[in-house]
């Protein structure tokens, strides 16, 4: 039986994550917080599919038209991914959303695609 406790709850074991060389490692944290905070991330994955928000293949910003899905990403302007309401999802573009998360006044601003 092992000593050691979970870093986020302090209150449960954590398990054996692997044995090199005779030494043991232990994981950070426990089962119960690892399940808690998948279910957060899956949570909140669902929250998007059930607002019935699609993501566009043209960015709200600054009207760059994607070629493939992954260029196009959501973002969720109070940077709360829980809060889903419409007025509060945009699809943007790569660029436009490494620029709206470093200033986020830019994100009220209107610019125009240099294609």
């Amino acid at each position: 039986m092992t000593n050691k406790k979970c870093e986020s709850c302090r209150e449960h074991p954590v398990t054996v994550n692997y044995v090199r060389n005779g030494k043991i490692y232990y994981r950070k944290i426990c089962y119960y917080c690892i399940k808690k905070k998948k279910q957060s991330k899956d949570q909140a994955a669902q929250l998007l599919k059930k607002s019935g928000y699609k993501k566009k293949i043209v960015c709200d910003r600054c009207g760059f038209k994607s070629k493939t899905p992954a260029q196009i990403k959501i973002h969720f302007r109070d940077q709360n991914s829980y809060n889903v309401s419409l007025s509060n999802i945009r699809s943007y573009c790569v660029n436009c959303v490494v620029e709206v998360t470093d200033d986020p006044a830019a994100d009220r601003r209107d610019i125009l695609a240099d294609y």
